[in-house]
């Protein structure tokens, strides 16, 4: 089950907007103008594989906006327009996340324990990290360490 709200000029995402889409497993957001500043703007998007949210106005990634996102393996970030910050813990509740691709991206910080929460330690699953094209001043060797299933990073 798929749902295609990209071009739409979408700023914002209410908070349980998808709450009665259980079942949906990719959401494409690409090509809006949302800036993701809402904690339960995915609430209720437990069987969610894939969310492109390319080409938007992302600027930093609360980790409780993708907590909810439990069943997550594929997450598209690439090409926004805005320096975006990659705190710790941003992916952490991620526990199946597979593939992140940050595209073309300005990134103005990575944060070492981006991927992993110190109190729930746990292997992380990604094995694809995209990095082609971003404005990186440096990537944590930290941030390396953690992701020991890691098979391609594409600098």
């Amino acid at each position: 089950v798929s749902l295609d709200l990209s071009y739409n000029r979408i700023i914002d995402i209410p908070e349980f907007c998808f709450h009665q889409l259980g079942k949906l497993e990719i959401l494409n957001l690409s090509r809006n103008y949302i800036e993701l500043e809402r904690a339960q703007s995915f609430s209720g998007l437990v069987s969610l594989k894939t969310l492109r949210l390319s080409k938007n106005k992302l600027s930093y990634l609360d980790p409780a906006v993708f907590a909810p996102l439990v069943s997550l393996e594929t997450l598209e970030l690439d090409h926004n327009h805005v320096p975006l910050s990659i705190p710790d813990q941003a992916f952490a509740a991620q526990a199946s996340l597979k593939r992140l691709s940050l595209i073309g991206d300005t990134l103005a910080l990575f944060e070492a324990n981006a991927f992993v929460d110190d109190t729930f330690p746990r292997e992380v699953p990604l094995e694809e990290l995209l990095l082609k094209g971003a404005q990186l001043r440096s990537l944590p060797v930290a941030v390396l360490k953690t992701l020991t299933r890691l098979r391609s990073l594409d600098l």
